[in-house]
């Protein structure tokens, strides 16, 4: 995928068929800084993983989720998390905080919260954890960079096509050419939207199916749940 990525495409993006205006290092350098850009504006790079807590642990940074599969790099934000069967109700940092930071509750946690953001993002559990609990998350992450055409590649079509556009954009940037950078991250911003276009479905979601089986959400009252 790489060689496709370099020669194929954003070589010729540059004007550069000849091999003799780009160094190879910095195109592979553009399309990895590409791929993470693309990565976390669609967070097209959904991934499962896993957290165990700890008893008396009420925050747990990204970095201590484990994402199962390979080809992935970083967590940049959670989408779903569960207990066995049972989905954590995920509420906005500044809720949580003001209902359920202090509770001073603890047992297996019902809901979570995240504060910090991108590859530095924490979570917050209440109840505080009082055991350790295997806990299962849906997730955005970072792809791996690409060293050689043997590195996976996580980031699906139709949103690799965006990648070659950020990467010639880059390149022209370092070229001092304005003009043909801007052009590059226009149609860049297209198949971006493209992408989320194709990726999105048309249905009207009052036609999709729906699990009467799960209880409506709770509101927001101070000490409910």
């Amino acid at each position: 995928m790489l060689t496709a990525y370099t020669q194929t495409v954003v070589r010729l993006m540059l004007n550069d068929q000849s091999f003799n205006k780009v160094n190879t290092y910095d195109l592979h350098d553009w399309i990895n800084v590409a791929r993470n850009q693309v990565a976390g504006e669609s967070e097209c790079v959904r991934a499962q993983a896993s957290l165990a807590t700890t008893s008396g642990g009420q925050v747990y940074p990204f970095s201590a989720l484990a994402i199962t599969g390979q080809g992935y790099q970083q967590v940049i934000a959670v989408r779903m998390a569960f207990i066995g069967s049972e989905m954590l109700d995920f509420r906005p940092f500044e809720w949580f905080a003001a209902f359920y930071w202090n509770s001073g509750s603890s047992g297996s946690p019902l809901r979570m919260a995240q504060q910090g953001q991108g590859a530095d993002g924490t979570l917050y559990f209440d109840p505080v954890p009082n055991a350790v609990f295997a806990i299962s998350l849906d997730v955005a992450a970072l792809p791996i960079p690409l060293v050689d055409d043997a590195t996976p590649e996580v980031i699906p079509p139709l949103w690799t096509d965006a990648i070659s556009y950020y990467a010639s954009y880059m390149g022209f940037l370092q070229q001092g050419d304005a003009g043909a950078a801007d052009g590059m991250f226009s149609r860049y911003q297209a198949f971006m939207a493209r992408a989320r276009a194709a990726s999105t479905s048309p249905v009207l979601p009052i036609t999709q199916p729906t699990d009467q089986r799960k209880p409506a959400p709770p509101t927001d009252v101070r000490g409910t749940a």
